[in-house]
């Protein structure tokens, strides 16, 4: 019997609403944290930043002979990497201060406590408001802001709060959700929203009794230590503000590049992608939402086609991103005129090859706001062609 399941698969164009900054911005918005007058950065935080820095500046000089742009984290990654290879322990400070970059950098640059500042506007039926006010009184949705309540076909929202509740099926009537996400992204604005609304999350087995968030590249609130060689998992926080529970060592962020290398973190990341797979298996619909197809991320394109080539119940595949055009009715792609726009369609495209031909491949050009906001009705529609 098939699956009703929907999997939503996030890209960086996800956590954008809530201040993280996109891959190719990333270094850009860590030196504006590093140099503004009001720095949020401690000295000592400042000093491991301009390592980071100063490694980049000694990469800089081989521009010339090999064009690979320094600025994107993806890239910096990939070159930390296969550099610790040849220079071993030396590295070794630059690549645990580049970690701690990345997991200041994404906490600094939110726009509020828990990441929410965007507000949705949707009107909805009185069922749901219904529904929310009812989690709102019995205490089971904690941190979240609703306004209009007075209205009782109107409400607005704080747009992941929205997301979260649709996802673990508290907004869906009668369906019985087995929704998972997967996502690339190394935040946690999903995280916060799920836990708000007062679901548990699985990271590593089967969403039963809990959600089912894979993060395919790590998150900052996993943490290795090298000395015990364990995982720990702190309550959403990143694991620079906790150490060791064993041996009181400072933790290093389980983060994962999209060239990820074969070695330790394969044997710590290997049940997340294990799940993912099962996901993508038994998906019906899937929803690709901020995710831009990056050269860089060979492995997202592998873990697809293993994923789909034994799924006979997938019925539509729905890609939502603003570097694509979008027809207002939805029913078909649109081939875009930017270089970008036509290459992520073409990439899609040759990637879905049979869903395309099928028409059973769509293309939304919104931000996932945007999307959620205006087009919900249009996900109604597409999940019941």
């Amino acid at each position: 019997m098939a699956i009703d399941r929907n999997v939503y698969i996030l890209g960086a164009g996800f956590s954008k609403n809530a201040g993280v900054p996109l891959m190719k911005e990333f270094m850009q918005q860590a030196r504006w944290l590093f140099y503004k007058p009001d720095s949020p950065l401690s000295e000592e935080e400042k000093k491991r930043f301009a390592n980071v820095f100063d490694y980049l500046q000694k990469l800089s000089s081989a521009s010339a002979k090999c064009n690979i742009d320094i600025e994107n984290i993806e890239h910096i990654f990939s070159l930390l990497e296969i550099d610790l290879l040849h220079e071993g322990g030396s590295l070794e400070d630059v690549y645990n201060d580049f970690l701690y970059l990345i997991s200041r950098t994404i906490e600094a640059s939110l726009s509020e406590p828990y990441g929410q500042t965007f507000y949705l506007h949707h009107e909805r039926t009185g069922d749901e408001v219904e529904v929310i006010k009812s989690m709102l009184d019995n205490g089971s949705l904690t941190q979240s802001k609703y306004l209009w309540e007075d209205r009782p076909s109107h409400l607005m929202i704080r747009v992941y709060d929205y997301f979260a509740l649709i996802i673990a099926g508290t907004l869906i009537g009668d369906r019985n959700t087995s929704d998972a996400v997967i996502t690339f992204n190394y935040d946690l604005v999903l995280d916060r929203a799920l836990q708000r609304c007062g679901f548990k999350i699985s990271y590593f087995e089967p969403p039963t009794g809990a959600f089912g968030l894979y993060k395919l590249h790590g998150s900052i609130n996993w943490g290795y230590c090298t000395k015990c060689q364990d995982l720990v998992l702190t309550d959403f926080e990143p694991v620079y503000k906790s150490a060791c529970p064993k041996c009181n060592s400072n933790l290093r962020p389980l983060l994962i590049p999209p060239s990820w290398d074969k070695g330790v973190r394969e044997k710590q990341i290997q049940e997340v992608w294990r799940q993912a797979l099962d996901m993508l298996r038994t998906a019906k619909r899937i929803y690709i939402i901020g995710y831009s197809f990056p050269e860089t991320d060979q492995y997202f394109r592998y873990l697809l086609y293993v994923g789909l080539k034994e799924n006979e119940y997938l019925e539509k595949i729905m890609i939502i991103n603003p570097d694509l055009p979008s027809k207002p009715d939805m029913d078909e792609p649109v081939w875009g005129e930017s270089p970008r726009s036509n290459y992520m369609e073409l990439a899609y495209g040759a990637m879905f090859q049979k869903y395309y031909a099928d028409r059973r491949l769509v293309f939304s050009g919104s931000t996932f706001a945007g999307f959620l906001a205006h087009r919900w009705a249009e996900i109604d529609r597409f999940q019941e062609r």
